[in-house]
């Protein structure tokens, strides 16, 4: 039996699909395919977080000296799979009561003429429960949001100075003197954050499809 029958075999015997082992080895599907077809070898790496997961020795793995393990653990999947579904539950139900009480929140303070305020509050916690609810990729994308609304909205109310700022040429002109050079520092400061969470967001997305 080759390496790509045993991950295969290993694999199957535990009810894992090529989907789940890529994203528990943080890798393709398809570069699972070709290890299975013996069309490529995994990293070493890759081996050590294979034989963990499949509870199997590097030897047992590569070389196949012994057999398979007990069918014990071909249960564990099965319970690993109902506490990931308990988790995701939880998520979903956080998630949907932070997404409520924002909206409400929102509402009410828009309705008691709190307006900014409202929508600074109520948009924190909606974006939060959206976040909890969205799928891995969408959870990174209302993630940037988030933090990107925390720099570019809440943090300009709360301090008093505005991104768009940094083109202003009053402000250069001034920023010789107190206050108007910490002013263009916190300018810049929040401009800078906003794109680095930006950046730090498109790769995280590209390093998940791969």
């Amino acid at each position: 039996m080759t390496l790509g029958e045993r991950i295969y075999t290993r694999r199957t015997a535990l009810g894992m699909s090529q989907d789940k082992l890529a994203e528990q080895l943080e890798v393709s599907r398809q570069s699972v395919s070709k290890w299975e077809t013996d069309a490529s070898v995994p990293d070493l790496d890759k081996l050590v977080k294979l034989s963990e997961l499949f509870h199997m020795t590097l030897d047992e793995l590569v070389k196949g000296e012994t057999a398979a393990a007990p069918e014990k653990e071909a249960e564990q999947p099965e319970e690993s799979a109902q506490r990931a579904g308990g988790a995701g539950t939880t998520r979903v139900v956080l998630g949907g009561v932070l997404l409520i009480c924002g909206l409400l929140t929102a509402i009410l303070l828009l309705l008691l003429n709190g307006g900014g305020l409202g929508l600074l509050i109520g948009g924190c916690l909606a974006l939060a429960g959206l976040m909890m609810l969205l799928p891995p990729a969408g959870r990174l994308v209302t993630l940037w949001i988030l933090w990107s609304y925390m720099v570019m909205v809440f943090m300009p109310r709360a301090m008093g100075v505005r991104p768009k700022w940094i083109f202003s040429a009053d402000l250069y002109r001034l920023c010789g003197g107190y206050p108007y050079f910490w002013y263009l520092i916190i300018a810049w400061a929040e401009v800078l954050t906003g794109l680095s969470l930006t950046a730090a967001t498109v790769r995280m997305i590209r390093r998940r499809k791969k």
